[in-house]
C-alpha cells in the first residue's frame, strides 16, 4: 500500500506539480491539497471497507505531493537569497518535530479508538488548509 501512495506521489509531481504552479496560485494549489487531505482522513473510518481504503489512499498519494513543494516555492520567493538557507532550515526542522511527534500522539489517539486519529487529524489538517488560504493575502504565492 505504501508503495501505491510513493508511485501515485512521484507520478503526480512529474506530471501535475509544475503545469498546475504555471496557472494558479500556490496558496490556492496549496489549499486544495491540504483540504483534499483532510477530507480522506476524515473519510478513512466513515468507510472502513478495503475498496474505498484502497481509492483513498490513491488521493492521499496525489494530495499528499503537492505541499513540500508549494512550500519550498513560497518560501523561496519570500525571502531574500541570503535568508533562503536559514528559512528552509527552520522548515526542515519543524518537518523533522512533526514527523517525530506525530506517530506517538496518533499511537495515543488509537489508544481510544481506531478512528480517533483520523478524525483529529482531519480536524488538524482543516484548519492548516485554512491558514494555507490566508498565506494568499499575507505573501507572494505566484510564480514569475
Amino acid at each position: 500500500m505504501f508503495t501505491l501512495i510513493g508511485v501515485v506521489g512521484v507520478i503526480t509531481q512529474i506530471f501535475a506539480v509544475a503545469p498546475l504552479t504555471k496557472r494558479f496560485n500556490l496558496a490556492d494549489i496549496l489549499f486544495g491539497a491540504i483540504a483534499t487531505r483532510s477530507f480522506v482522513f476524515l473519510m478513512i473510518p466513515t468507510f472502513p471497507t478495503f475498496t474505498p481504503f484502497v481509492l483513498l489512499f490513491i488521493i492521499l498519494g496525489v494530495s499528499s505531493s503537492f505541499p513540500m513543494p508549494l512550500i519550498a516555492s513560497i518560501l523561496s520567493i519570500n525571502t531574500s537569497d541570503q535568508e533562503q538557507g536559514e528559512v528552509m532550515g527552520i522548515n526542515s526542522s519543524y518537518l523533522s518535530i512533526s514527523n517525530a511527534i506525530g506517530p506517538t500522539i496518533a499511537g495515543l489517539l488509537v489508544s481510544i479508538s481506531y478512528s480517533t486519529p483520523f478524525w483529529v487529524a482531519g480536524v488538524l489538517t482543516m484548519f492548516t488548509a485554512g491558514f494555507a488560504l490566508s498565506l494568499k493575502s499575507m505573501l507572494k504565492c505566484n510564480r514569475k
